[in-house]
């Protein structure tokens, strides 16, 4: 198979997650493994974050799967210029299409492996309605049964607002209660840029296993929401039994 026939990954993402204040440029590159061989570099994608990322302040990378990939390479640098290969740091993420890089280093001749996984969803009240009651957004990702979710955060883009005295709860559709990952929090609690943390990885009390599959849903109660964009991203990795 010729480097041509190696298709690029296509749709490279970086998303921030944590605290405010970062100045520092991060720039992303990511690869296809294939059975014959690496694919093209595509990218670079930019970030903006804190000094020092951690379990707390993290980056998502993401991108579309690529046909006949087996793996993917993820490369890191705080220069926009094209990584060299042999020397800068490097990610391998597994067949999966997601990345959390919390900070940790390691050379290609020794490449870390990312065993967790992200989920995540978006819904703005506004356009998609906010009725009283549970409400599943469409593009949710599906979180499989015996994962263990570890952590999670939970961003209001838009602040929430309501004619009454409304609440939101989320939590998932099956598997774990529709409050598991946030209880009723009343609307004043959600106003624009307000970041929670309600799974931190440091409390292992806090860690849900999920009994059955299911997507993260939002549960609003006391009154309709009027207004609102809340993004939710949970991190994961799975148990077998």
């Amino acid at each position: 198979m010729s480097t041509q026939a190696r298709p690029s990954a296509t749709g490279l993402t970086a998303r921030y997650f944590g605290d405010a204040g970062g100045t520092t440029a991060r720039y992303y590159w990511i690869q296809g493994v294939y059975d014959t061989g690496a694919g093209p570099l595509a990218g670079p994608v930019s970030v903006t974050t804190p000094a020092a990322l951690s379990n707390r302040n993290l980056v998502q990378v993401g991108w579309k799967p690529a046909p006949g990939a087996i793996g993917y390479k993820v490369y890191t640098s705080l220069a926009s210029t094209t990584p060299s290969l042999q020397a800068t740091l490097e990610y391998r993420a597994g067949a999966e299409i997601v990345f959390a890089d919390i900070g940790i280093a390691v050379g290609t001749e020794n490449v870390g492996y990312s065993a967790n996984y992200i989920a995540k969803a978006i819904y703005n009240f506004a356009v998609d309605g906010g009725g009283i009651g549970a409400i599943t957004p469409q593009d949710s990702d599906t979180i499989p049964a015996n994962a263990v979710i570890i952590r999670g955060q939970i961003y209001v883009q838009t602040a929430v607002t309501s004619a009454g005295s409304a609440t939101v709860s989320i939590g998932t559709t099956a598997g774990s209660s529709a409050a598991s990952i946030l209880a009723a929090t009343a609307k004043a609690s959600l106003t624009v840029a307000t970041l929670l943390d309600p799974i931190p990885l440091s409390s292992a009390a806090t860690a849900i296993k999920m009994s059955a599959a299911g997507q993260i849903n939002f549960t609003v109660g006391t009154a309709a929401l009027t207004a609102g964009v809340i993004e939710v991203m949970l991190e994961y990795y799975l148990v077998n039994l």
